[in-house]
This record gives structure tokens, sequence and C-alpha cells, in this order.
């Protein structure tokens, strides 16, 4: 049904699926189920068990948005183009779901916004048969408190935001063979963000049969707060299914992150060889207060777990727990130190079937965080023009074990050597070293 002007009183609400012309006659506009099309946005909307489709230019509104799905149910908004809402937006119930090539921004000086009610006790995972996003306009199985299907969800403001349950930055929302599965981004840029429950960068984002290229689903963190409160906190590539086909990919520029525990490669069966999972700290502050950080990070069955790649390339990052642990069942990890400072226990390979690991030095300062540990079994740790840089503090030791390789990719080029910095005690204790820089005692 296509309407042209339409005006009245009070909130007009709709049940169906509906194209609108100017509607800056009306107080309100509602859509309980089904479908409205809208070029503009002049009105209050709000949204219950259906999807707002916004089919305009790049565009900046002040109206209020409430998503009012109910429990089980989500609210969608679809952009192709560029939407900024910048008046009060509030869920009431359910959860919510950004679909649509465009940036989805909302921005909020206020405390503590819910823009997903849904609780994980109601929130519906995929099935064998069933896709997690139901491809119609109400989906009723299948998605997070709040899922990034395609585009950018971006999270600005000076206030915060926050969620009832998991969130989703991609998901599997086609069936198998219909090749045309979407990567999703969520971009918190200068808000505070709260997920009350499991954030999930790529979960089961794509395999060989829903896509032949592989998605790569981001949660980046540009500016404000992220805080990741659950005991499993954030999982960067999650799959309970083979063939996965997917490349997410978890990056902060600045800000602050805050979680328990980093999952990083949860990959139960075996998967494309392509799907890799990856996290970037260029800047700010990152703590995982709890557990660790393990590179791979579940038991494959008739395989190994998926490649893992932590790029430290400035900011701070530190972790409680027993510090990096690479190689984890089977996986190819490594660690990029190129900038910033790396604080964790110990930097070392799991005992039970590990994998491949390399670190590759190049001026990044790992700085243990706990007295009298050891860093040992990397199979590869190259150095290469900027340095190996350890920061011993206070009266602690630490021994690093490995072998310090000149980085074979310099060629006639100098290694930068090994610094040591503050006041404790470091032990290189490997005969097997083959960097040619200089030592430096700072």
């Amino acid at each position: 049904l296509a309407l042209g002007t339409v005006s009245g009183a009070g909130t007009l609400r709709v049940s169906g699926n509906v194209t609108f012309g100017d509607t800056s006659g009306l107080a309100g506009l509602a859509v309980d189920s089904g479908r409205i099309t809208l070029n503009e946005i002049v009105n209050d909307l709000e949204i219950g068990r259906g999807t707002l489709y916004y089919n305009g230019p790049d565009a900046t509104s002040g109206h209020a948005l409430t998503l009012a799905a109910g429990s089980k149910n989500a609210a969608i908004v679809q952009n192709d183009h560029n939407l900024t809402l910048t008046g009060d937006v509030s869920c009431i119930s359910g959860a919510f779901v950004k679909r649509g090539a465009g940036t989805l921004t909302l921005s909020t000086t206020k405390s503590n916004v819910y823009i997903g009610r849904q609780t994980n006790a109601d929130s519906q995972e995929w099935g064998t048969d069933t896709p997690a996003m139901a491809t119609g306009d109400a989906p009723t199985n299948g998605f997070a408190s709040v899922t990034v299907v395609d585009g950018t969800l971006r999270l600005t403001g000076s206030g915060s935001f926050v969620t009832g349950a998991d969130v989703y930055s991609g998901a599997r929302t086609v069936r198998d063979g219909e090749g045309r599965e979407t990567s999703g981004e969520l971009l918190i840029d200068g808000a505070g963000f709260t997920v009350n429950g499991q954030m999930h960068v790529g979960f089961v984002n794509g395999t060989t049969e829903t896509t032949t290229e592989p998605t790569h689903s981001v949660v980046r963190v540009k500016s404000g707060r992220a805080t990741f409160s659950n005991d499993n906190s954030l999982y960067i590539c999650h799959a309970k299914v083979a063939d996965v086909n997917m490349t997410p990919e978890f990056i902060v520029d600045g800000g602050t992150v805050t979680m328990k525990k980093l999952s990083f490669g949860v990959v139960t069966l075996p998967a494309d060889p392509r799907t890799h999972a990856t996290m970037t700290v260029n800047g700010g502050t990152v703590a995982i207060t709890d557990i660790g950080l393990n590179f791979g990070d579940r038991a494959v069955t008739g395989g190994v777990q998926v490649p893992t790649t932590f790029n430290m390339n400035g900011g701070a990052f530190t972790a409680a727990g027993d510090g990096a642990c690479m190689g984890r069942y089977g996986s190819v990890s490594a660690l990029n130190l190129h900038g910033g400072t790396f604080a964790v226990k110990r930097i070392f390979r799991s005992g039970a079937t590990p994998g491949d690991t390399t670190i590759n030095w190049n001026g990044g300062v790992f700085q243990p965080n706990a007295d009298g540990q050891t860093s040992k079994d990397i199979a590869h740790v190259y150095v290469s023009t900027n340095g190996c840089v350890v920061n011993v503090t206070s009266t602690m030791t630490h021994t690093m074990a490995f072998a310090l390789t000149r980085d074979p990719a310099l060629g006639a080029a100098a290694d930068g050597g090994v610094t040591k910095r503050g006041t404790g005690t470091l032990s290189l204790t490997s005969a097997a070293s083959t960097f040619t820089g200089p030592v430096a005692v700072e």
C-alpha cells in the first residue's frame, strides 16, 4: 500500500506494509507489525514487531525513536543511506536489529539508555534449518538483544547506552545455499556502551554454504567507554557449525574497554581455511580483569582451532590471569608487538596440542605484571627494526626463555636489538638467539 500526504491528530499505528509520502501532519507514527517505508523522518517513531525502512538520502532527525517489539520479538531499522537520530531513544521491550548498508547513528546525552531489552532467556539462536535472522520483516527467532546484520550501528554522544543481554555484530542471516551473507559493524564513537551479556564479533557469520567470500564483521571502539560485563565477555569468531567462512575483528582506536574474559577463536568444528580471528589495538586502554588472553579457546572436533592474530600497535593492553596463552588447541597464533604497552603475566604456548606460534616484535613494549614469571615455548620470536622492548617494573623479575631471532624480512637491514626498561630484572636465557642489534638497559 502506498500513501501520499497523511495528516491527523495523535499517532497513526500501522499493521501491514505501507509506503508513506508526506507524514509531517501526524503527531507520531508507529508500526505494530509489518513494514513502513519513509523517505524522511519528520515524526516521533515507535517500532513494534516490524520494520522501519528508511529509503531517503543521508539525513539527521531530532525525533524520538521507541523500540517496543515485545518479548521474543525484534524491532528492525533498515537504512540504505546514513541516518542520524539525535532525539530520545528508548527500548521498552524486545530486541533491536540493524539492517541495511547505511550507517545508523544513535546519539544521546542521557545515561544508561536501553537499545535492547531482550534477555538471554528469551533470545533465539539459529538451528539446523533456521537462519539466525529470519528474512521477513519481523523475525521471531535467531537474534540477540542487539544485532547488527549489515551496515554500521554507531553509538555517540556524551551519554551511555546499555543492553539487556548479548550483542551480535555479524550473525547468520540466510539459509544454506543462498550465498548472500552480510557483514555488520558496531562503532562506539564517544558514548558509553554496557553489554549485560556477551559481545560477539562474528557469530556463525557465514559458512561456505551462505557466502562465497569470508564475511568481515567488526566491532570498533573509536572513543568512549565499552564495558562487557558477562563472565564470558567478548567472543571474536564464534561458531558451532562446520565450514564457517568469516574473518571477524575487534578494533580499539581509543577510549576505554573493560571485560572479564576474551574468547579469541571459538569454533568447535572444522572451518574454511580462510577463517581468521583478529584483535587490533591502535590506541586507548583495554583491560581484561579476570582471565588472561587465550589464542584459541575451544577444542575442535576433527580439526584444529582457527588462526588468531593480535595486533598491538598503540595504547595500553592489560590482562589478569595466567597471561597470553598462544597456540591453544592447535591454532596458528600471531602476536604483533608494534607499539603501545602489552601488560600480561607472561607469554607462553599451550602445552595441549599447541599450534604454530609467532611473535613479531617491532617496538612494542611487553610489561610483565606479575613477579617471578617465565615467558617461553614460542616457536618464532622475530626482532625487527624497532627491536624487542621489555619493561620490568619495581623489584620484579622476569625470564624470557624463548630465542629472539633476527627478522628474516629485514634482509641486509639491522634489527633493533633488545631494550630493557624499568628497575626490575630481566633474564634472557636462550642460547639460540640470533638478533644482532644492541642490548640497551634504560
